[in-house]
């Protein structure tokens, strides 16, 4: 509470070790939506979010399951273009957070903003530009409401195919042009380029290098979380961990 000082009405804080979302937070935050929304299972409140480990906790999951909250979870790396706050509110509520801060530091010569005036800070900016406005045209610009499946067209995947990594690390990276300049001039032919022949073949766009070391990420996808077979798989994964950590502390013992 001693950090919520001007914060916006209704406000609750928390704070982890990390600074990031946690599970255990996560639950308390779907609780504090749950009292301010009052969904219920006959008229269920929707939550688009992203895929955070903090986000695949059970007891939060039996939560919104009893209370009429569906969790539905974006693909990875789409946030920036699916998620409404994303798209049409964080700007411009960072542009006013900043000018809070300005106009903070110059009333206060000489001081420094410290943890216990960000939330005053968040209470000037946030209804600013939380406004009914920006909110609708964070639906609106990612063709969920109203719904338009054709809202991103081929050029917004072009930077994928740049950050691209090869599937193994056995697989050759693209030429770039100075492989390409090499292999023409040691043929010592013309470049004869077909009509039909596109940029990318002639000159493909660099990738990524392997990375360095192997890292155990499982693929996420789109999911709705309080879905029965989901809900179930993730129940069934926390299950394992679970035993696994057991067979440990026996084998410690």
């Amino acid at each position: 509470e001693h950090m919520l000082y001007n914060a916006p009405t209704g406000s609750k804080g928390a704070a982890s070790p990390s600074g990031w979302m946690a599970s255990d937070l996560f639950s308390s935050v779907l609780k504090h939506f749950f009292e301010h929304e009052r969904p219920t299972v006959a008229n269920p409140k929707l939550i688009i979010m992203d895929n955070h480990e903090s986000h695949l906790n059970i007891e939060a999951l039996d939560f919104t399951k009893e209370n009429g909250i569906i969790l539905l979870t974006l693909p990875p790396h789409c946030s920036h273009k699916l998620q409404p706050l994303d798209v049409a509110v964080f700007r411009s509520f960072k542009k006013f957070y900043s000018a809070a801060c300005d106009t903070w530091m110059i009333n206060n010569p000489g001081k420094p903003i410290t943890i216990y005036s960000i939330a005053g800070l968040v209470g000037d900016a946030f209804p600013k530009s939380f406004t009914p406005l920006n909110i609708s045209n964070g639906f609106k610009k990612t063709g969920m409401k109203p719904f338009n499946s054709d809202i991103f067209t081929e050029e917004d995947f072009l930077f994928a195919f740049v950050t691209d990594r090869p599937a193994s690390p056995h697989q050759p990276i693209a030429s770039t042009s100075r492989n390409l300049d090499k292999e023409l001039s040691s043929s010592g032919l013309p470049l004869v380029v077909d009509a039909v022949t596109s940029l990318e073949e002639i000159r493909p766009y660099s990738k990524a290098p392997p990375r360095k070391r192997a890292r155990n990420i499982k693929k996420k996808r789109s999911a709705i979380l309080t879905d029965t077979p989901t809900k179930k798989a993730l129940e069934e994964e926390a299950a394992k961990r679970n035993d696994k950590k057991n067979e440990k502390v026996v084998a410690k013992k």
